[in-house]
C-alpha cells in the first residue's frame, strides 16, 4: 500500500466539504507515523492448555484450589508446574503488548481499507470501515483507562490480587468472544452452524471468563471524550445494517420532473458507480462522519503514545511476582535464560539479579 498524499481520498468524496480533505491527508499521515514502530510484531507465549493441564491434574488430587493456592502445605509439586506458573506470571504484559500491537495494525488496516473502498467507488465499504475505527478506538480507549486507575501495589500479595485481576480484564479485551472458537475446528460445520447454542461461547466454571463486553458500553464510555462518537456511530449502522440508509449511499443521481398533470416525478439512478448525489445530499452528514474518525484516530494515537509508560508499569507488577517465584525455584532457571517476566533480559540482569 502506498504512503504519504498518494492515499488522498478520490475527488467525488472530497467533495463533501473542507473538512473531508483535512481528514483524506490526516488520515494518510497518520498510517505513516502509526507504523514507524514497525511493520510486524512477533507474539511468544507459553501454551496455555500447558499450565491447565497441571492445574486440572492437582486440583483433582486435591493438591491446589482453583485459584492455584496450594491446600496441601507438604506436598511436592511438579517443578515443571512451578516452571509453567512462573512463565505465566507474565501474562498481563504479554497480553498488553498483543493488545497495542493488534489495535494498531487493525487501525492501519481499516485506515487502507477506507482508501481502498473509495478509490473503488464504494462508499459502503468505506463507512464500515469508518464504524469498525470507532469500535476498536473505544476498546483500546477502554484497556488503557483500566491500567491508568490501577493503583501500583505495595506487598507481593497486592500484585498476586492487581496482577490477576489485569490479567482478566486484558484477556477480555485482548481474546474476548461471543463464539466457542474451538467449535469451528469440527468437521461438520454446518451442523454446527444451523443451531446458535452449537457454537455460542460458554465460560467454564474452573476457567477465566472471555466473554466480550458489549462494544456499545465501551462507545459510551469513548462518548464521554469524543462527544460525537456514539451519534456517529449509530448513523454508521444505518449504512452497515439493510436500512434504508445502504439505499442512499448508492445513489449516483437524481433528477425530478413535472408532467403535463402536474405530478412531479423523480428519477434516481443507482449502481457501482460514484455516488454523487448522494455525496452532494449529504455532505454535512459526510462531513461530520470523518470529523469523527478524524478525533478517534486522533485519541487513539495519543493513547499509543500513553501506552509506552503504561507498559513499564504493567511490568512493574509483574516482576514484583516474578522475583518472588524466582527466589522460590531458583534451582529450576538457567541464570542466563529469558527472565520470565518477559522484560527480553537475562534472568541474571533482570528479576534474578543479587
Amino acid at each position: 500500500m502506498a504512503e504519504g498524499k498518494s492515499q488522498n481520498w478520490p475527488d467525488w468524496f472530497l467533495g463533501a466539504g473542507k473538512e473531508v480533505e483535512e481528514t483524506s491527508e490526516y488520515f494518510a499521515n497518520a498510517r505513516e507515523r502509526l507504523l514507524k514502530t514497525g511493520e510486524e510484531y512477533v507474539h511468544i507465549y507459553p501454551l496455555q492448555n500447558q499450565l491447565l493441564h497441571y492445574q486440572d491434574q492437582l486440583v483433582q488430587k486435591g493438591i491446589i484450589n482453583l485459584e492455584g493456592q496450594i491446600l496441601k502445605r507438604h506436598t511436592e509439586l511438579p517443578s515443571e508446574f512451578y516452571v509453567i506458573c512462573t512463565y505465566a506470571v507474565a501474562a498481563p504484559l504479554r497480553l498488553f503488548k498483543l493488545l497495542v500491537e493488534s489495535k494498531r495494525f487493525i487501525i492501519v488496516h481499516l485506515l487502507d481499507s477506507i482508501y481502498l473502498n473509495l478509490a473503488n467507488k464504494n462508499i459502503l465499504g468505506a463507512l464500515s470501515a469508518f464504524r469498525s475505527t470507532i469500535e476498536h478506538v473505544s476498546i483500546f480507549n477502554d484497556a488503557i483507562t483500566h491500567v491508568q486507575k490501577i493503583a501500583m501495589p505495595n506487598s507481593s500479595n497486592d500484585a498476586l490480587i492487581v496482577r490477576t485481576e489485569l490479567e482478566a480484564k486484558l484477556a477480555e479485551l485482548t481474546l474476548g468472544t461471543r463464539i466457542d472458537w474451538n467449535k469451528f475446528a469440527n468437521q461438520d460445520l454446518e451442523a454446527i452452524l444451523s443451531n446458535r447454542k452449537n457454537y455460542t461461547y460458554k465460560n467454564a466454571a474452573d476457567r477465566m471468563d472471555m466473554t466480550s463486553d458489549s462494544v456499545m458500553n465501551a462507545i459510551d464510555r469513548l462518548n464521554k471524550k469524543i462527544n460525537t462518537a456514539r451519534g456517529t456511530y449509530e448513523l454508521l449502522c444505518e449504512f452497515a445494517h439493510p436500512n434504508i440508509g445502504a439505499t442512499f449511499a448508492i445513489t449516483e443521481s437524481i433528477e425530478t420532473n413535472v408532467d403535463n398533470q402536474g405530478v412531479v416525478w423523480v428519477r434516481k439512478s443507482i449502481g457501482i458507480r460514484e455516488p454523487a448525489s448522494f455525496v452532494s445530499e449529504f455532505g454535512n452528514t459526510i462531513c461530520l462522519v470523518v470529523k469523527t474518525v478524524r478525533q478517534c484516530i486522533h485519541h487513539f494515537e495519543d493513547l499509543i503514545d500513553e501506552s509506552s509508560n503504561l507498559q513499564n508499569k504493567v511490568q512493574t507488577i509483574v516482576q514484583i511476582g516474578c522475583r518472588e517465584l524466582l527466589t522460590n525455584t531458583k534451582d529450576l532457571f538457567d541464570t542466563y535464560s529469558i527472565c520470565p517476566c518477559a522484560s527480553g533480559e537475562k534472568i541474571k540482569f533482570c528479576c534474578g539479579k543479587r
